[in-house]
């Protein structure tokens, strides 16, 4: 995004976060004459430092997005909004004066109009004329807003701060958070339906690393996983408990044939240099690397060097 001139953002919403206070909040921007300003919140109406005199962030702020008003609700009008009325939407005017809920408007011609309050100029039909850093913003939300693919591992946020980490499904519907399995902020796992109604929908991302391993560590829980290329959800393999005199094919390293031979038992030497499995052929007893149950579905890998691909 291209810098944001902050000394032309007075009266634009924005959202700021906090540097030594654990908090989001929203309010409204006031940019004073020597090009500082300060945030009038929208909780309480606290005044909160925004930017010093020198174009830097205050000292308690840690960054802040400018979010653009919608002209279809705001009717919070303050003295610089340009306003237009529906039937004539190459007049607009301006807010020029502000008391109360009392609003007076000038025209380009310079003449004042009929005093309003808040609500009856909403109702006459006058919205708002975004500002061109609000279009600016609106235009490059456009251009990078997201569209899952199927089975891509998301992260989305509701309005009420709720958040769910998904694998998107594709279905087919409208909606974009249709998921294979979510896990969710109040620690449920769900493997249908969708996470978040798009009407609360307030970010829509990639998931990070750290928000996949969640999802996963969950489902590990449960005893399931994600199988990417199938694109299924599928129960993790118990691992296989071998029994003495079992048949098995075992080989030392990657690359090695494998070799037919009767399991006896597990090394108690955890790393044991050769292997942990300890099998024999009749004769002697040595330990191998590599161990795997002899039946139908692997007994086609004896005598090569072909890697068991598991589900095969």
């Amino acid at each position: 995004m291209e810098k944001i001139d902050l000394t032309k953002c007075n009266n634009l919403r924005v959202k700021i976060h906090a540097k030594y206070r654990d908090y989001e909040t929203t309010g409204r921007i006031v940019v004073h004459d020597d090009g500082s300003s300060h945030i009038i919140d929208d909780h309480g109406g606290e005044y909160i430092a925004f930017i010093e005199k020198d174009g830097s962030l205050s000292d308690g702020i840690r960054d802040f997005d400018i979010v653009p008003r919608d002209p279809e609700t705001y009717q919070d009008w303050q003295v610089g909004d340009r306003v237009c009325d529906n039937k004539h939407r190459n007049a607009s005017h301006e807010v020029i004066f502000r008391s109360g809920e009392l609003v007076v408007m000038k025209t380009d011609a310079n003449t004042a109009c009929s005093n309003y309050t808040c609500d009856e100029l909403f109702d006459c039909g006058y919205r708002l004329v975004l500002t061109d850093i609000e279009q600016q913003i609106i235009e490059e939300k456009k251009e990078k807003r997201y569209e899952p693919q199927d089975g891509d591992i998301c992260y989305a946020k509701s309005t009420s701060g709720f958040y769910a980490i998904f694998v998107y499904n594709r279905c087919g519907l409208d909606r974009k958070t249709d998921f294979y399995v979510s896990f969710d902020s109040r620690g449920g796992l769900f493997y249908s339906g969708y996470a978040i109604d798009t009407r609360c929908l307030e970010e829509l991302r990639p998931a990070t690393d750290e928000e996949k391993q969640l999802l996963f560590d969950a489902m590990a829980k449960q005893g399931k996983r994600w199988n990417a290329e199938k694109k299924v959800v599928e129960d993790i393999p118990k691992p296989h408990e071998f029994k003495k005199g079992e048949p098995v094919l075992v080989r030392t390293e990657y690359g090695r044939d494998w070799k037919l031979r009767a399991y006896v038992e597990l090394s108690s030497i955890p790393d044991a240099k050769f292997g942990k499995y300890g099998v024999t052929d009749g004769r002697v007893n040595l330990f191998y690397r590599f161990c795997l149950p002899y039946n139908e579905k692997t007994m086609h890998l004896l005598g090569t060097s072909e890697d068991y691909k598991e589900g095969e």
